[in-house]
């Protein structure tokens, strides 16, 4: 059904899958798909749907979501397997959800989308990706489960205020760069990598079993009290 330009609303009620490129630029505004599973890479990309709510969904193929230029919100299921850059260039995506269940963020998966302020991630995610939220205008976050923030994965969020990172083990270069945070407690935090939370204004970090810290990792910051195991 790719570029089937009069294509204009799809009933999946029963489906369980979509292959690559299934609906690529297909003219959709109307979507139904209460138990579909997994969506392939660029199965939906260009699409004008303003909302997607798949509440099913486990996997996801790469620039899935893509360049989807009307969507303002999206809900998804207890997401397992995401690949890269799922919602590339969809710049008006405002709000997204994911259920209970949801182990991972991919890389890239909101990278650069500014309108980006809400995201709801449930206790279970352990993974974010790679740039996951680069960029975007996220102000708070639920990482309470989150054992590995990749390299860059929230750099640039500028309204990003507060965050918990008492189950993180890893933190990657860039991770947290020029955002908006003042205090970090890292209880269980093992590795923080080059730049981690460079130019943030952050006073005061807590460690509680580090064993390397990369370079630059606080570079820019206005620490006054760091506590070392």
């Amino acid at each position: 059904f790719r570029n089937c330009g009069k294509l204009t609303s799809l009933d999946l009620t029963a489906a369980l899958a979509v292959g690559d490129e299934a609906f690529y630029g297909a003219k959709l505004t109307d979507l139904t798909a209460p138990v579909l599973r997994e969506v392939g890479t660029r199965a939906f990309c260009s699409v004008p749907l303003t909302a997607l709510n798949l509440p099913a969904l486990t996997t996801i193929g790469s620039y899935a979501f893509a360049q989807m230029s009307s969507l303002t919100t999206a809900t998804l299921g207890p997401v397992t397997s995401m690949g890269s850059a799922v919602f590339n260039g969809s710049a008006r995506l405002a709000s997204v959800s994911f259920a209970d269940g949801t182990t991972l963020v991919g890389d890239f998966a909101f990278y650069s989308l500014s309108n980006l302020a809400t995201v709801t991630l449930p206790d279970s995610v352990k993974v974010i990706g790679d740039a996951a939220f680069a960029g975007t205008a996220i102000t708070t976050v639920n990482l309470s489960g989150v054992t590995t923030v990749s390299d860059s994965a929230f750099a640039y969020c500028e309204n990003l205020a507060a965050v918990d990172l008492s189950s993180a083990v890893t933190v990657g270069d860039l991770a947290f760069a020029a955002t908006a945070l003042t205090s970090v407690h890292l209880p269980r935090a093992e590795a923080i990598g080059a730049r981690a939370f460079s130019e943030a204004p952050i006073t005061e970090a807590t460690f509680g079993a580090i064993r390397t810290i990369g370079a630059r990792a606080f570079y820019g910051t206005k620490l006054t009290t760091v506590t070392l195991p």
